[in-house]
């Protein structure tokens, strides 16, 4: 049997592949135009992300450095208060264990029989006391014995007659400021022992 092809090509319908073509073509521009859409749209968003991103950044830059500065003045503030109020507590503390007694007792065996006791006021500050001792004496010489004989104690130091007046009936009235040393009197009665006084 013989076999005879009469087309010189062959036959298949052009028309539907160049439709199909076209088909897929429009598709392919289609989703081209709409990824270029996509990624505009996308890249406006990301710099309005990246401006908010910036901004809020500048904002927690400054409350971190306004934080800081107010840690700064409140940690200042907060040690001023502690020193103060322990400065206070010493205060309180060291007068708490000042001995009036042994302070009168001093000034009782020094004063002499022309000097008369009129006042008395230690001022404790940082563990250094002053005494101010104001006396009517019955003349100059029997107030600066006075101040030798607290002198010679130990327990008083640079003593000095300040506001020196003549009263009315002829008498001098002084007060006396000076340091008073409570160290020197437990040393000096430590080292006595008992029955020192005899």
């Amino acid at each position: 049997m013989i076999h005879v092809n009469l087309s010189t090509r062959p036959f298949y319908n052009e028309r539907v592949v160049h439709l199909v073509l076209g088909l897929v073509g429009l598709a392919a521009g289609a989703l081209f135009v709409a990824g270029l859409l996509q990624a505009a749209t996308l890249s406006r968003e990301r710099g309005v992300l990246v401006a908010l991103a910036e901004r809020d950044e500048g904002a927690a830059a400054a409350a971190d450095a306004a934080a800081a500065d107010l840690r700064r003045q409140v940690r200042d503030e907060d040690l001023q208060r502690l020193v103060e109020a322990a400065g206070e507590a010493n205060s309180l503390i060291e007068r708490r264990v000042f001995s009036w007694t042994e302070l009168f007792n001093r000034i009782e065996q020094t004063l002499p029989a022309g000097v008369m006791l009129t006042s008395v006021r230690p001022d404790i500050a940082a563990g250094d006391a002053t005494v101010a001792i104001g006396v009517l004496g019955r003349g100059v010489a029997d107030i600066d014995a006075f101040i030798d004989r607290l002198e010679a104690t130990g327990t008083f130091a640079g003593m000095l007659a300040r506001e020196e007046s003549v009263t009315d009936a002829g008498t001098y009235r002084t007060l006396l400021v000076g340091r008073y040393l409570p160290a020197a009197i437990d040393a000096s009665s430590a080292g006595a022992g008992p029955g020192a006084d005899r």
